[in-house]
C-alpha cells in the first residue's frame, strides 16, 4: 500500500510541478510572463479545491485502490493533452485544471488508504513517506531540465509521465473493489470537528501558498541570481532530496516521541520561515545551500505531520476530514504562484520570498490555533470530577 500511495500522489502533482520545473522552457515556448505561469499553476490549485470535498466522499465510496486508479487516469489525461496540446495560456490552464480535479481523489485515497491498512504505532512513518510524494515529484520535474527538457524538449517529458500514469492506473486501480461505505461515512462526517478542520484547512492554505511559489519559482530565482538553468534544476533536485529525508525522519519522530503532531509541525514551520527569510537577503552560494536545506526540511516538511494529526483525530472517516483540509492544500496553490509571480514582476525576488516567509507565519499562527481547540475539546470530554 505504502508503495502504491507514493506512487498515486506522486503523479496526481506532477502536472503543476513539471510546468514549474521545467517553467523556462515552458515560459519561453508559449510566450508567459511569471506571472501568467503563476496564474496557470493555480488554476491546478483551483480545481482541486473546489472537488476537494467532493473527492473525500468519493474516495469513501469506492475505497482506496479503486480511487487511485481514477486519479492516475485523470493526472495521466492532464500530461498527455499538456504535452501534445498545449499552444497557449488558455489551454495551459485547462490541462492543468484537469490534473487539479485528479489530485483531489488521489489526496485522500491514499490517506484511506493508510489509515485502513497501517497500524497506528507506524502511521506517522507511513505518512512520511507518503508525503514524500512532494520531493520525489520535484526531483523528477528538476532531473527533467536537464535529461529531457534540455535534449528531447519539454513536451516530451509530459508525455514519458503521461505513459507512467497509464501504467500505474492498470496495475493499481484493477485491484481495487467497491466498499459499501456511502451509509456509513455520512454519518461520521456529520460527527467531525468542523472548527478545528477547518483552522488547519486555513493553515494549508498559507503554508501551501509559501511551498507552491517554492515550488514553482526556486529554478527560476536561481536563474535570475545568475545560476546556470541546468545548475539549478539540479539543486532543485538536491532540495527533494533533503526534502524526501526530512519527510522520512520527521514521521519516525512522530511514532517514537510523546509530543503531539500538530506541536511538531508549529516547530518546523516556524523553521522554515528562517529559510524563506534567508532567500530574501542574499544569494551568495553558502546561504543559498542553507536556505534550500532549511526550506525544503522544515517550509515543506511539516505536511505528512499535519494529515498524520486529522486522521488520529477522525479514524473513522479519515478519507472525508482529509479532503476537508486538503481544500486549504489546494487553496494555497491557488494564491501562492500568481501572488509570487506579481510581486516578482513589481518588486523583485527578494520581496516576493519575504512574502512567502509571512505567509508561513501565518499557517503557523492558525496551527496554533487549531492545536488550542483540541486541546480544548479534549478538555470538554473528560469525565467531571
Amino acid at each position: 500500500m505504502i508503495v502504491a500511495t507514493i506512487g498515486s500522489v506522486t503523479l496526481s502533482v506532477m502536472p503543476a510541478f513539471l510546468v514549474g520545473g521545467l517553467a523556462v522552457l515552458v515560459r519561453r515556448e508559449l510566450g508567459l510572463s511569471e506571472a501568467q505561469l503563476g496564474l496557470a499553476v493555480s488554476a491546478f490549485y483551483a480545481s482541486s479545491a473546489l472537488t476537494a470535498v467532493w473527492g473525500g466522499h468519493l474516495t469513501e465510496r469506492l475505497g482506496p485502490e479503486a480511487a487511485m486508479g481514477v486519479a492516475a487516469v485523470g493526472s495521466g489525461a492532464s500530461l498527455l493533452a499538456t504535452g501534445a496540446l498545449a499552444r497557449s495560456w488558455w489551454s495551459l490552464v485547462v490541462f492543468l485544471a484537469l490534473g487539479g480535479v485528479a489530485n483531489s481523489i488521489a489526496q485522500p485515497a491514499t490517506n484511506l488508504g493508510l489509515a485502513r491498512r497501517v497500524r497506528t504505532g507506524r502511521l506517522g512513518i507511513a505518512f512520511g513517506i507518503k508525503q514524500t510524494n512532494g520531493p520525489v515529484a520535484t526531483l523528477i520535474a528538476g532531473l527533467a531540465v536537464p535529461v529531457v527538457g534540455l535534449t528531447l524538449g519539454w513536451r516530451w517529458a509530459f508525455g514519458l509521465l503521461a505513459a507512467a500514469a497509464v501504467g500505474f492506473a492498470l496495475v493499481v486501480g484493477t485491484r481495487g473493489s467497491r466498499h459499501g461505505d456511502r451509509l456509513v461515512a455520512k454519518v461520521q462526517i456529520s460527527q467531525l470537528p468542523m472548527a478545528e478542520l477547518v483552522m488547519l484547512a486555513f493553515a494549508n492554505v498559507a503554508g501551501t501558498a509559501a511551498a507552491a511559489a517554492l515550488i514553482t519559482f526556486y529554478v527560476e530565482s536561481l536563474v535570475a541570481s545568475g545560476i546556470d538553468v541546468g545548475a539549478a534544476g539540479l539543486w532543485f533536485a538536491v532540495g527533494s532530496v533533503v526534502g524526501t529525508g526530512a519527510r522520512v525522519t520527521w514521521g519516525h519522530v512522530a511514532d517514537r516521541g510523546r509530543n503531539d503532531a500538530l506541536g511538531q509541525v508549529v516547530t518546523l514551520q516556524l523553521i522554515g520561515v528562517a529559510g524563506y527569510v534567508l532567500f530574501a537577503l542574499t544569494d551568495s552560494v553558502p546561504a543559498l545551500v542553507l536556505s534550500t536545506f532549511i526550506a525544503f526540511a522544515a517550509g515543506w516538511g511539516w505536511f505528512g505531520l499535519l494529515l498524520l494529526a486529522v486522521v488520529q483525530r477522525n479514524p473513522r472517516a479519515p478519507g472525508a476530514a482529509s479532503g476537508i483540509v486538503n481544500a486549504g492544500v489546494s487553496g494555497g496553490g491557488i494564491i501562492g504562484p500568481p501572488a509570487f509571480g506579481w510581486i516578482v514582476e513589481r518588486s523583485g525576488y527578494p520581496a516576493a520570498w519575504l512574502a512567502t516567509a509571512g505567509a508561513l507565519l501565518v499557517a503557523a499562527a492558525f496551527t496554533i490555533a487549531a492545536r488550542r481547540r483540541a486541546s480544548a475539546a479534549r478538555d470538554d470530554t473528560r469525565p467531571r470530577q
